[in-house]
């Protein structure tokens, strides 16, 4: 029997998102889905670091789902040319299939898509993918084109409800986009709502589900 589903993405691999992102999921019971840049993993810049590969793996090993966001994530990367494209992914997927991880599914960088990225990312094998346009999925989305909820600093428990409301009674799969788990950028979420809207999400009895169990569940 299909019921309403809810995942929640964390893009970029930050490390607050890391940490404080997969703990307080743990919390609770569920499992997110993380998408690092892997040209970055480790690095710093004026917004703050990125996690770690050894942060990636142990999370990893608790039973999150990593998943490929690229490995340079450059804006103009929708436009390249598809060989450079599928050079792109596999380096991603290569980096962390030799610390254990096998990558399923696709965040494209900044959810700018065309169709030589579709066509690169199914190559590359990924069951499904990712964008941030906004909208509920349903059975007939296309598994390549997934819409998402993307949060940013502005943004409350009360729309994270709002759009539950849409989902539950239509049985359709929210997903949900942080990236910062801070008070830093615009794209920040302060863990404390974070929580909130985990526990918000539970007390609805939506059931929160990796991006590649959705994905499944969707296909069954």
């Amino acid at each position: 029997m299909r019921t309403a589903l809810a995942t929640i993405c964390f893009d970029d691999g930050r490390e607050t998102a890391l940490t404080l992102g997969a703990s307080i999921l743990e919390k609770y019971g569920a499992r997110g889905t993380f998408y690092p840049i892997t040209e970055n993993i480790g690095a710093k810049n004026e917004h703050g670091a990125y996690a770690p590969w050894d942060t990636i793996v142990e999370v990893h090993g608790r039973g999150h789902e990593v998943g490929s966001h690229s490995h340079t994530h450059r804006h103009e990367l929708k436009d390249w040319e598809r060989t450079a494209q599928e050079d792109d992914l596999r380096r991603s997927i290569e980096l962390l299939k030799e610390r254990g991880i096998k990558p399923t599914t696709f965040a494209y960088p900044f959810g700018y898509v065309s169709p030589s990225l579709i066509e690169a990312a199914r190559k590359a094998g990924f069951v499904a993918a990712r964008t941030v346009k906004h909208g509920m999925n349903s059975a007939d989305t296309d598994p390549m084109l997934l819409r998402s909820f993307a949060l940013q600093d502005k943004h409350t428990l009360e729309d994270v409800a709002r759009e539950l409301e849409k989902v539950v009674p239509r049985l359709g799969w929210l997903i949900l986009t942080f990236h910062h788990l801070d008070d830093k950028t615009y794209i920040s979420t302060p863990p404390e709502m974070f929580e909130r809207m985990v526990e918000h999400i539970i007390a609805c009895g939506v059931p929160i589900v990796t991006l590649a169990e959705g994905a499944e569940l969707y296909r069954a």
